[in-house]
């Protein structure tokens, strides 16, 4: 965990009362791989490893390929959230050694909110007793075999929801997901060249960064909730940095969707725009 979304995590397993092991990062940390060795090393009776594949409270790529090969290495399984990872980043399931990725409509894939998804080895789904599961609705037993023999949910889904994510799925296997991911990158490039010249300082560095989030400091007294709102008049909804980077007046930009390349250059003005609006010796 080394951010809100590995936090995320960490808060599940505690409510479900499960043991755990965790090694202690901070946010926007990049996750030393033999911190993660020795935890596994000295703790044989670990089963599972969770992590995230960006943590997009911080935007950055942790990782999950290194993580992977630990897992083979000492017989774990392998849980991956691939929330804003899935359609903007190269997942590749058998290269990562993921035995379980989950990840949602939204965001990068580009459907609607609220539909969600489990992609994982048919061997692990067809070892899942019944008892094994300690929920209703999302009980996976349940829903992995009504999916296997009669190809349904066992309970009402919102169907809307399927064809959207039908749709946008469709979108990606018709575009090419290298292409895709190509266009995110090429995307996050424009919008990051652009934010450097305005002289603003990012959170991490570029090796660390994701395709489709950027995690960006404002200047020195300018206060994040009066550049959003200034922001939000003009049509833009930009996002505060969450926890200590609140406080330090952090704000995120997310190119996610279907966004075109004169709409990242003209968001880039409106930011240098509302910057130079909020600055404290401006006169107007």
């Amino acid at each position: 965990s080394n951010g809100t979304f590995g936090e995320r995590l960490e808060e599940i397993i505690l409510k479900y009362k499960i043991p755990m092991v965790k090694p202690d990062f901070e946010w926007a940390e990049y996750p030393d791989v033999n911190i993660i060795e020795e935890k596994l090393s000295n703790n044989p009776d670990v089963k599972v490893v969770a992590m995230v594949f960006h943590e997009t409270s911080t935007g950055m790529i942790n990782p999950v390929y290194e993580v992977g090969q630990l897992c083979k290495k000492y017989g774990k399984l392998f849980f991956v959230d691939c929330v804003s990872a899935a359609g903007g980043e190269n997942i590749d399931v058998v290269r990562n050694n993921i035995d379980v990725a989950t990840g949602v409509g939204g965001k990068c894939v580009g459907a609607f909110p609220g539909s969600a998804y489990i992609c994982a080895k048919e061997s692990l789904l067809e070892s899942i007793k019944e008892e094994d599961c300690k929920n209703v609705y999302l009980n996976l037993y349940k829903h992995y075999h009504y999916a296997k023999n009669i190809r349904q949910t066992p309970n009402t889904p919102n169907l809307t929801l399927f064809w959207a994510l039908n749709a946008a799925l469709t979108n990606i296997i018709n575009k090419g997901l290298d292409k895709q991911i190509e266009t995110y990158k090429e995307r996050a490039k424009i919008l990051r060249n652009g934010i450097k010249e305005l002289g603003l300082r990012v959170l991490l560095d570029e090796k660390y960064m994701s395709n489709s989030v950027t995690s960006v400091f404002l200047p020195d007294r300018i206060k994040v909730d009066d550049f959003l709102a200034e922001m939000e008049k003009d049509g833009y909804v930009l996002y505060a940095g969450k926890g200590k980077y609140y406080e330090q007046n952090m704000f995120q930009v997310a190119n996610m969707g279907n966004i075109k390349i004169e709409e990242c250059y003209e968001l880039l003005k409106i930011i240098d725009k509302n910057i130079k609006k909020l600055q404290p010796n401006n006169c107007n």
